[in-house]
């Protein structure tokens, strides 16, 4: 830790009577909670360090914090102000300090929400079979667009920064949102700096989700901003098909239900499969850059 107290750029904010009691939610690296001080609401973020050696713990958090210091204040993702030391089950830990956005769910609950499904013995349009009923997605089109703008427009962020970013981890689960809609992208424990060239970055783990994860990330440890942008048309499929494909244990399945949902878009929405399938190409030199799939939603007049 002490090698980690000195070479840290975040500063440290030191959290004062602070409680594991409002309890926001739990990820692979740590617990999350509400924290008021001050008169004012942070976000705490208290790290697991279960299964970690404490070197490589401390490493790796330094690698993240190094991230979190190069983002600074973004538009669409969470900001982070400090870090703190704090007691956890009698050891020391480390918690990241975070502004506070008031969101009522993430983006792949919001898809699931009763609101935009209805039974429907129609098997046309965005219907899944269950038992003799079909039930049938009913997010409309006008909706579907501003979720994806704003999505496309986060990823845009850290993928334009001077000190390029990326993500690692995008899928609709690290989309929050609040009760007007406006969307925050979270969870940075999995990014990397982006590679000058643009390429890919030979890593010592899976970063991504499995379903959501590009081939190269899953089967080499390869991850680069054609890999975010693989993540992000598998969630942008998502959004617009309603499919969830959690179930699946390995890759190639994942894909087979990512490209079923694929055609079914292509099928009602010809426009918006063009650019996805290009997206979510294998290839990962011949996926487009954000900005190139943001131009197209202009260029079509979606946007």
């Amino acid at each position: 830790m002490e090698n980690f107290l000195k070479k840290t750029p975040l500063k440290r904010f030191h959290l004062k009577d602070f409680r594991y009691e409002c309890f926001l939610g739990k990820g692979a690296s740590g617990s999350v909670y509400k924290h008021s001080q001050n008169k004012e609401t942070y976000v705490v973020k208290v790290l697991r360090k279960d299964g970690w050696e404490e070197d490589d713990f401390y490493e790796d958090l330094l690698w993240q914090t190094e991230i979190i210091k190069q983002m600074g204040r973004l538009e669409q993702s969470v900001y982070f102000i400090g870090f703190d030391v704090i007691e956890k089950d009698n050891n020391e830990t480390v918690a990241l300090i975070m502004e506070y956005f008031e969101s009522t769910c993430d983006l792949y609950d919001y898809i699931n929400y009763r609101q935009f499904w209805t039974k429907s013995y129609d098997k046309h349009g965005y219907s899944y079979k269950r038992g003799n009923v079909y039930s049938k997605y009913m997010m409309d089109k006008k909706q579907k667009l501003q979720i994806t703008k704003r999505f496309l427009e986060a990823i845009e962020e850290i993928h334009s920064k001077r000190v390029g970013i990326v993500h690692g981890d995008i899928k609709t689960a690290n989309i929050i949102l609040d009760k007007d809609n406006r969307m925050k992208l979270i969870d940075f424990g999995a990014s990397i700096f982006s590679e000058e060239n643009g390429g890919l970055c030979k890593t010592d783990w899976n970063h991504g989700t499995l379903g959501y994860s590009s081939p190269e990330d899953t089967n080499h440890y390869l991850l680069g901003k054609g890999s975010d942008i693989y993540s992000l048309g598998v969630s942008l499929i998502e959004i617009w098909s309603g499919r969830i494909w959690g179930d699946a244990e390995d890759f190639q399945t994942c894909r087979n239900e990512v490209l079923r949902a694929l055609r079914m878009i292509e099928k009602n929405d010809k426009e918006i499969g063009t650019i996805l399938r290009k997206m979510v190409n294998v290839n990962s030199k011949k996926r487009p850059k954000i900005k190139t799939v943001i131009s197209y939603f202009k260029e079509k007049n979606l946007f």
